[in-house]
């Protein structure tokens, strides 16, 4: 087993919950017409794309520094970040996420009390864990569990609403396909790093992900 797999393994639990919540959550769709519950397949296609994600940002959580990779290994808790501060409500703009049948549509900001009301929940991942949250994962509270929740609901945020999806919302998954989530990734990055496209692309050969 690689490096990769192993520190994938002390992860993927956590990744896997949050994905699974979400996917309930926002009834995430899947097909043409974004007219049916997501398929097994597809479903295992996003958590390769989160598993990437998390590899190039944080080495599974095993790069810390500065960017504070062990307690985010999704690197969605910079308090600097437009995301984060939409999610503790002090951004000036608010992204829409747009639940499907029966789920309901939240700014950013009204996410945290959403997930909290509903109650069903990972253990971990509220926002109330947190002593400060305008500290982001600077807080002694932030956690890899935190991290995979909060960064895969923008991960599939910025996949499904890119410019180049014709009438995109947060729950219509579309084919799921390499290229969606690829772009979907760079995305998440937000321009950053020139070459995330590629180390993203490697690392889903790299794990076994080629379709």
């Amino acid at each position: 087993m690689s490096d990769e797999q192993t520190l994938w393994q002390l992860q993927v639990r956590l990744a896997q919950q949050a994905f699974n919540f979400w996917a309930t959550f926002m009834a995430l769709a899947g097909g043409a017409d974004n007219n049916r519950s997501l398929s097994a397949d597809e479903a295992a296609r996003w958590m390769c794309i989160i598993r990437a994600v998390s590899w190039v940002e944080s080495q599974h959580g095993t790069v810390d520094g500065q960017t504070h990779g062990i307690a985010d290994p999704m690197q969605c808790g910079n308090p600097g970040d437009s995301f984060w501060q939409e999610l503790i409500g002090t951004a000036t703009q608010f992204s829409r996420f747009v639940g499907g049948p029966g789920a309901g549509n939240y700014d950013t900001n009204q996410l945290p009390n959403a997930v909290a009301a509903a109650g069903t929940a990972p253990s971990g991942v509220l926002l109330s864990v947190l002593g400060d949250r305008t500290q982001g994962h600077n807080d002694s509270g932030f956690g890899p569990a935190l991290s995979y929740f909060r960064g895969i609901v923008w991960l599939i945020h910025r996949t499904n609403t890119d410019s180049s999806i014709p009438d995109g919302k947060f729950y219509k998954c579309g084919d799921s396909s390499k290229q969606r989530l690829l772009q979907g990734a760079v995305d998440y990055n937000g321009g950053g790093d020139p070459q995330y496209g590629d180390k993203i692309n490697a690392a889903l050969t790299d794990s076994g992900y080629m379709g």
